[in-house]
């Protein structure tokens, strides 16, 4: 876009990562200065969020440029298209080196998925999981997804020597990686997909006790600690959430706090080596995540089948030194299918034709722009969990079609989501009932005019 030597693209890719975890997002304990540094040496999209807070489908959105309805991929078991083009196809079909270490979890392989490298994270660790009293005994860590469990809030002490956790082993392949690749042959695109700080969350010393002193609970109106709808309340009830103690809600907190704070040390050395590398200014480095975490709120853990800020907000930094402004904040409403089209700009490629998401280089380069809403969706038509929902800078609205269960919280008066202006246990205000029916249309909307247009 901006050079005539194609650019590096470095990409930082986390999972599971809430950014009021991070200092440069606001945090006041959690140590971040490596993530912090990124963000000051690049643009910090303040209100980035995904469009399926769930693995499979949010990835899937990112690298196809599409939502779950175009594409789709509605939850962890469906699958990318193989004979579609993602974001790797433009970059490998540019002459880009496409390199990926750890995660790719789009129901393909690394190769369908366009890369031409890719090393899969072997680590050590021997993690010993708490496990709630209340859960089936004999929960080994190695059947945290065995069919028939439910899911339970986890957390570990891992015991592995620190530089074969699984955080320094991913970096240790990607710095490898950039070291070893011959960027006179071609340019390099390198992605870092990391499966931290998902959980179950393994924290090495000495992490995992790192924030016990500071962690508190999350605040709870009224003392509930359960989520406003029926349909939520069940989803509690079902994973036996409603049945953890303060101690363990506690001790998740702090677990998870002080994995993030490892996975920055770690990413620590990957920066510095872009830093010092002849490459670096021209390099692209942007970290991101493919959705948040709930660690409380409402009742909730984990992720899925709602839209609270804790899970459908993500982080989102872009720096390329000389190239794009440093240290600035960018407030605009922005969608993950926006990160397609960007790279491929800032690279001076065509974005494929099927992606839909708008290119944020307008406001890298700090001309205005941004949405007026961002939108998302999660599960097929035919759940009965199924829902979608609308964000605007003031409101946030989720309809839950298959149960009639509906969220709409104004984000001005209340920010953290906990005053339901669409209770069931009181009438809605006409006001309040009229906003939710604006959002509702906006909804379909998009969702008929975005599916007719591919």
């Amino acid at each position: 876009m901006m050079k005539t030597t194609p650019p590096n693209v470095v990409w930082i890719f986390l999972d599971q990562c809430r950014t009021d975890v991070l200092g440069c997002y606001g945090h006041d304990f959690i140590q971040t200065p490596n993530i912090d540094r990124l963000a000051r040496a690049g643009v910090l999209f303040e209100n980035a969020f995904c469009q399926n807070p769930v693995c499979v489908p949010s990835r899937s959105s990112i690298l196809s440029g599409q939502y779950a309805h175009q594409n789709g991929v509605f939850d962890n078991s469906g699958a990318l298209r193989a004979e579609d083009e993602h974001l790797l196809h433009t970059f490998g079909q540019a002459g880009y080196h496409t390199a990926n270490v750890g995660k790719i979890h789009v129901g393909l392989s690394a190769q369908e998925m366009g890369f031409q490298e890719h090393r899969p994270i072997e680590h050590d660790g021997i993690p010993h999981f708490h496990v709630p009293d209340n859960y089936p005994a004999a929960w080994p860590w190695r059947t945290f997804d065995a069919p028939g469990y439910p899911q339970p809030i986890i957390y570990a002490t891992d015991l592995c020597p620190r530089e074969r956790t699984y955080c320094a082993v991913g970096v240790s392949e990607a710095i490898d990686i950039f070291q070893q690749h011959s960027f006179a042959d071609a340019p390099l695109f390198l992605r870092l997909s990391l499966d931290r700080p998902h959980t179950p969350v393994s924290s090495p010393k000495p992490y995992d006790t790192m924030y016990a002193a500071q962690t508190t609970l999350p605040e709870f109106p009224n003392e509930e600690r359960t989520a406003q709808i029926p349909t939520l309340r069940n989803y509690i009830h079902d994973r036996r959430w409603d049945q953890f103690t303060d101690e363990e809600i506690l001790h998740s907190r702090a677990y998870y706090y002080g994995l993030v704070t490892h996975l920055d040390a770690e990413l620590g050395r990957l920066l510095d080596l872009i830093e010092s590398s002849p490459q670096r200014e021209n390099t692209i480095v942007v970290l991101a995540a493919d959705h948040g975490c709930m660690l409380g709120e409402h009742g909730l853990y984990v992720k899925c089948p709602h839209y609270y800020t804790e899970t459908a907000r993500v982080p989102l930094i872009i720096a390329w030194p000389g190239q794009l402004p440093a240290g600035e904040r960018r407030a605009a409403l922005v969608e993950m299918v926006d990160l397609l089209p960007t790279l491929c700009e800032l690279s001076g490629l065509p974005t494929p034709a099927q992606a839909v998401g708008h290119s944020l280089v307008p406001l890298l380069q700090g001309d205005a722009g941004g949405r007026d809403a961002v939108f998302a969706e999660q599960y097929a038509p035919d759940n009965p969990l199924r829902w979608a929902a609308v964000r605007t800078q003031q409101y946030v609205y989720t309809h839950y079609p298959n149960s009639g269960d509906e969220l709409l919280f104004d984000l001005q008066a209340d920010p953290q989501e906990q005053v339901n202006l669409l209770c069931r246990h009181s009438e809605p205000s006409a006001s309040a009932r009229v906003v939710a029916d604006a959002l509702h249309q906006q909804i379909q909307v998009w969702l008929h005019d975005e599916a007719d247009s591919k």
